[in-house]
């Protein structure tokens, strides 16, 4: 699952890369980690008895990028969404989604040590539900989806950042006629270059 989306993907973060190389740019690196939160997924099993229902695991990112102004900056990273289960006594369906994620972010500096930022950008993703009880089934789906966000860098010193951001993502798919939005809430380093 995790190469298609890495094939798919691979002719983006080329062009990416090579606009990010071409300007006098100042890189960035990072990871964070954070809430997901699967919104629409308890729906799944609504109305069934012996519902529980776990739709907000923890994920994780790993990301780099490129200022190519103090107001300008464009990123990629790698997303992984964390697992969300949601079970009745008559099913279970667990729902996986990774993706990349490609986004420009408009920075507005504050202060020599905080800044912050709004976000938009466009996920690939391939997200797995597999569903168990009368009928057991696992459906595998690929897409892209837009997303936006905002955040804040306080910068430690010149090399390192802790950073705090949300993330909305419009509607990703767990099965052929059902979507939900996703919203992720990170807190994570960055290590400037």
């Amino acid at each position: 699952m995790k190469q298609s989306i890495a094939y798919r993907s691979l002719p983006l973060l080329i062009a990416a890369l090579s606009v990010m190389g071409s300007a006098n740019a100042a890189w960035y690196a990072g990871g964070s980690y954070g809430k997901t939160l699967y919104e629409d997924l308890c729906d799944s099993v609504s109305g069934e008895t012996g519902v529980t229902c776990d739709d907000d695991p923890y994920g994780y990112k790993i990301f780099a990028g490129a200022k190519l102004s103090p107001n300008v900056a464009l990123e990629a990273a790698y997303m992984d969404f964390g697992e969300a289960t949601a079970s009745s006594s008559v099913s279970n369906r667990t729902l996986d989604v990774q993706g990349f994620n490609f986004s420009v972010l408009g920075i507005k500096p504050l202060s020599k040590s905080f800044e912050v930022f709004i976000k938009g950008g466009l996920l690939f993703w391939e997200g797995e539900t597999v569903k168990t009880g009368t009928v057991n089934s696992t459906i595998s789906v690929n897409d892209s989806d837009i997303n936006f966000g905002f955040g804040a860098n306080f910068n430690v010193n010149e090399k390192l950042a802790l950073r705090a951001e949300f993330e909305r993502f419009h509607n990703l798919s767990y099965e052929s006629s059902a979507e939900t939005p996703v919203s992720y809430l990170s807190l994570g380093v960055v290590i400037n270059f």
